[in-house]
């Protein structure tokens, strides 16, 4: 299980999928606020790395060197697009919740507890 303790760390890890395909680099990560633990990581991915799309954290692991997440790496290219510098609303939140197939729940970026990550 990932913790809010291994956030900072996990800026600029590599996520790799159930096959070990890479998907991309973490670039933020977002906490629910009722939970207070990581719920979604903002992962750079795309030929040149210039496309930011949400993941779901939701059983993941972090080995300290990658992020193992439970989903697969096309399903990930494919998902709704958010701002990663800011909030998710409640809108584009159900639609991520809807695309992986997961109940809703509410996050915010880890800094608001806005985003922990790299400036770009």
């Amino acid at each position: 299980m990932i913790t809010t303790a291994d956030i900072e760390q996990m800026i600029g890890a590599e996520v790799v999928d159930p096959d070990h395909h890479k998907v991309g680099k973490v670039t933020h990560v977002y906490v629910d606020s009722d939970t207070e633990q990581p719920a979604w990581a903002s992962v750079r991915t795309g030929l040149f790395g210039v496309i930011e799309t949400l993941v779901p954290l939701t059983n993941a692991s972090w080995d300290h060197k990658d992020v193992h997440i439970e989903v697969d790496r096309s399903r990930v290219k494919d998902a709704p697009r958010v701002d990663p510098e800011a909030e998710i609303s409640s809108e584009a939140q159900g639609d991520l919740y809807a695309y992986y197939g997961m109940p809703s729940g509410t996050a915010v970026p880890s800094d608001e507890l806005g985003p922990i990550g790299s400036d770009g």
